[in-house]
């Protein structure tokens, strides 16, 4: 498991804005998609790149002890981690095909290995891939990168995952752009592997059914502080995230009115 224990993070030093996130606690477990949500500036992303080592938290801790016993991974348990955003099509090839990236992707992640499989099989491997994402991109493999779309970037992004079979995937806003079809349908996809690939996952978004829809756990955040952390059972879920944002936007419209800015 991944246990979250008292991680803090203060940017009074540099933008005297105080705490960003205060004592956080929560667990991820494999097999599970962890939602983040939250009001606007509480926090999320900022957590996502601390769990994922990108950001150091000035107290507190990720605690990390991962079953590996069917991976060839290094001593670091966090080697295996992939962070995608709504811009992760940043780090395709755009001079390159899509059958090209997700070779690359490949042999990049056998690095330090004495044997590399064939061309054929990497091929193989690819369009396997590329058939689980919902946008027809298997039969485009000699397709340049540079001419798909935006949301066509996020599936090939997202075949490259299922290629690496990440230990640790963690998604910020993944399919916040897409179209509410398409969203859905990539994260069935993010669900079938974390649940087929043992993978621990969390998710920050801003949409409440598609969170109560995929994700095992759901973490509220606002003001950097936890508001709630639950697991999902159904209707009642929904309702419950509901009354969380309504209850933290009453306290905004307090404390805006105490400072005297106009509402």
């Amino acid at each position: 498991m991944i246990q979250v224990s008292g991680l803090s993070k203060d940017y009074r030093t540099v933008s005297g804005g105080g705490f960003l996130l205060s004592d956080i606690r929560f667990t991820l477990q494999p097999k599970a998609i962890t939602a983040i949500l939250g009001t606007n500036g509480s926090g999320k992303s900022t957590l996502l790149k601390i769990i994922g080592g990108e950001l150091d938290a000035d107290s507190g801790s990720v605690n990390v002890d991962l079953d590996n016993s069917n991976r060839d991974e290094s001593a670091d348990p966090l080697r295996n981690v992939l962070y995608l955003d709504q811009d992760a099509g940043r780090d395709l090839v755009l001079s390159m095909t899509i059958g090209e990236n997700l070779e690359l992707a490949q042999i990049s992640s056998r690095t330090g290995t004495l044997r590399f499989p064939s061309r054929k099989l990497l091929r193989m491997q690819a369009l396997d891939a590329l058939s689980k994402v919902p946008l027809g991109l298997d039969k485009r493999l000699s397709q340049q990168v540079r001419s798909l779309s935006g949301g066509e970037r996020q599936g090939l992004v997202l075949a490259r995952a299922l290629l690496l079979s990440p230990r640790v995937l963690l998604l910020d806003e993944f399919v916040s752009a897409l179209a509410r079809h398409l969203a859905v349908r990539m994260m069935a996809v993010v669900r079938d592997l974390v649940l087929q690939s043992r993978t621990y996952c969390a998710v920050v978004t801003h949409d409440i059914d598609l969170a109560t829809r995929f994700a095992d756990q759901i973490v509220f955040l606002h003001n950097g502080r936890l508001m709630d952390c639950f697991l999902v059972d159904g209707p009642s879920s929904r309702d419950r995230i509901v009354n969380l944002f309504s209850t933290c936007l009453k306290e905004e419209s307090a404390d805006e009115r105490q400072a005297g800015i106009p509402t």
